[in-house]
């Protein structure tokens, strides 16, 4: 680990080929994490030759963060693009359990092709391995790219519901507010985000729910569970004034 900081230090500050050294003394030890920042430095030196070597050995090593690394710089990188070998290696990946590759896939079809289909059968495959930017980046396109906030609210619920999906739990609350002005589903999920996360954006927003569906004596008590947060006191105060209340 000093090894691998040591080298990080150098990347940082340019100095690579000391970077260089400390990296590979900590890949020598078994550490694959220096030797993808080695394939990174690379890149960055526009050596793309010894990327692609590095990328590879890292994948033949058992990690697959190496094919990701390879997938992406084919698909990204305009000095090398080569989609085809960069699918393949993101299928390499994802062929190693790797769910976020299934998504990296998801998102070359959605946003490069803009193939809906082909899309979402990656976006499950990458859920299906429990990964959670594959089922957030799912109901997003529903939500954007095809206009069905329903649809994408059970995708987001599903997240929840089946990889306890963290982030999932606010996007479907604020996709109730936004796009169906739907207040009461809106109080239940936001319950949930403040149960589940703790998030002070919760208990605030379950007060301007309350206000707005006329609810004083709710939205009180949430503005008044809102003054413990630093960042949203100052809002809650107002509008606990506003509402005819004195909190100090």
């Amino acid at each position: 680990k000093s090894a691998h900081n040591l080298g990080v230090y150098y990347y940082k500050n340019f100095k690579y080929d000391e970077a260089y050294k400390w990296f590979m003394k900590s890949y020598k030890t078994g550490d694959l994490n220096s030797l993808l920042s080695i394939g990174l430095m690379y890149i960055d030196e526009k050596k793309y030759d010894e990327a692609i070597k590095t990328f590879k050995k890292v994948g033949k090593l058992g990690e697959p963060r190496g094919y990701r690394s390879l997938g992406f710089l084919f698909i990204k990188n305009k000095d090398v693009k080569n989609d085809k070998e960069g699918i393949k290696y993101l299928k390499k990946c994802y062929e190693m359990g790797y769910g976020l590759c299934a998504g990296g896939l998801g998102a070359y079809y959605e946003e490069n092709k803009k193939d809906y289909k082909k899309a979402e059968e990656w976006y499950k495959k990458g859920f299906e391995l429990k990964n959670e930017e594959s089922i957030n980046r799912l109901g997003f396109m529903y939500l954007k790219d095809l206009n069905n906030p329903k649809k994408a609210i059970y995708w987001f619920k599903q997240g929840y519901n089946k990889i306890n999906c963290k982030s999932c739990i606010e996007i479907t609350a604020k996709t109730y507010i936004i796009n169906l002005e739907d207040y009461p589903n809106a109080i239940k999920w936001y319950k949930i985000d403040y149960k589940e996360n703790k998030t002070p954006e919760a208990v605030y927003n379950l007060g301007l729910l309350y206000e707005y569906s006329k609810n004083k004596k709710e939205a009180i008590k949430w503005y008044k569970k809102a003054m413990k947060y630093k960042n949203i006191r100052n809002l809650a105060t107002k509008k606990l004034k506003k509402l005819g209340v004195s909190y100090e």
